[in-house]
C-alpha cells in the first residue's frame, strides 16, 4: 500500500497505544498552535517540551506513572511525563530534530504533518458549494486567457473539481444515515429540524442558503462546461499549457503536487533572502 511509502512505519505506534487518546490530543495540539500556524517558523525543542508540559496538565496527567505504557522501547533515560511523551513522538517519527550551532529545532514530519492536516478537516468538513464552483470558474477562466503563465489555473480547478466531487460522494453516503434517522422520528416538526439544521446547515452543506438566491453558483455551470470543451479542443492551447506544467515540475497525468519539497525553515530562509 503506497500510505506506507510515505509514512514511517512506526508513527502510528503512540495512536494504537493505551495512551492513544492522550497523543491524540498531543499531536492535535502541536500541530493547532505551533506547526499549521507558524508555516515559516520551525520551533526550538524547549518550545514543543513546554507546549508538551501544558497539554499534558491539561488532561491530568502529572507524572511518568500516569503516562508510561509499559513499552520496553519507552525511553529510560527521563522520570518526567512531559520528556517521555516527547521522546515518544520523536522516536516514532512524529517529530524530527536538526541542530544549528548549539540550537536544536524541531519540525514535524512532512507526510505526518499533512496527515494531521486531512484528520483537522473533519471537524470543519462541510462543503461550501459556492467557492467551489467560482473557483473551478476562475481558475479555468485564467489558464484559457493566459495558458503560458497561467498553466497552473487548470491543475488549481482540477483539483478543486476533484475536492467537490469527493465531499458531494461523502453527502450521498451520509444520506443513509440522516434518512433513518428521520424514518425514526414520528413528529414532521423534528423531522424537518433534523434534515435541515442538523444535516444540511450543521453538518455538510455550509452554504446551502444561498443556492436558493439569484446569486447562484450553479448559473456558471455553463460557463466552466463551455470553457473545458474550449480547452480540450484547442490542441495548440493544449500545447502551450502543456509545456508550461512541465516546465513548472509537474510530470505525469496528475497535475497537483508541482512544487518542491522542503523544510519549512529552509523556505522561509529563501523567502526572507528574496526580500
Amino acid at each position: 500500500m503506497k500510505l506506507f511509502g510515505y509514512l514511517p512505519e512506526t508513527l502510528f505506534k503512540p495512536l494504537s497505544g493505551p495512551k492513544k487518546h492522550v497523543y491524540s490530543r498531543l499531536l492535535m495540539r502541536l500541530y493547532e498552535r505551533v506547526y499549521s500556524a507558524r508555516i515559516l517558523e520551525t520551533p526550538l525543542r524547549e518550545e514543543i517540551v513546554k507546549q508538551i508540559e501544558i497539554g499534558l496538565s491539561e488532561f491530568g496527567i502529572g507524572s511518568m506513572g500516569d503516562l508510561s505504557e509499559g513499552d520496553p522501547e519507552e525511553d529510560q533515560t527521563t522520570s518526567q511525563a512531559h520528556y517521555l511523551a516527547y521522546y515518544r513522538l520523536r522516536d516514532t517519527g512524529w517529530l524530527t530534530e536538526e541542530t544549528e550551532k548549539w540550537r536544536t529545532y524541531v519540525d514535524m514530519n512532512p507526510d505526518a504533518f499533512m496527515v494531521l492536516g486531512a484528520i483537522s478537516d473533519f471537524g470543519n468538513s462541510r462543503v461550501r458549494v459556492a467557492g467551489a464552483v467560482v473557483d473551478v470558474k476562475n481558475n479555468l477562466e485564467a489558464a484559457h486567457r493566459e495558458p503560458e503563465t497561467m498553466a497552473q489555473g487548470l491543475a488549481n480547478a482540477h483539483d478543486t473539481a476533484l475536492r467537490f466531487a469527493r465531499s458531494m460522494r461523502r453527502i450521498l453516503a451520509g444520506m443513509r444515515e440522516i434518512e433513518d434517522r428521520i424514518l425514526g422520528n414520528p413528529n414532521a416538526a423534528a423531522i424537518l429540524r433534523t434534515f435541515f439544521q442538523d444535516f444540511v446547515d450543521g453538518l455538510l452543506i455550509a452554504d446551502y442558503k444561498q443556492l436558493k438566491t439569484s446569486n447562484n453558483p450553479y448559473r456558471h455551470r455553463r460557463t466552466i462546461a463551455t470553457l473545458a470543451g474550449d480547452m480540450l479542443a484547442d490542441a495548440n492551447q493544449l500545447g502551450k499549457i502543456a509545456r508550461a506544467l512541465h516546465r513548472a515540475g509537474c510530470h505525469g497525468r496528475r497535475l497537483h503536487g508541482c512544487h518542491g519539497r522542503g523544510t519549512r525553515r529552509r523556505r522561509a530562509r529563501e523567502d526572507q533572502e528574496r526580500l
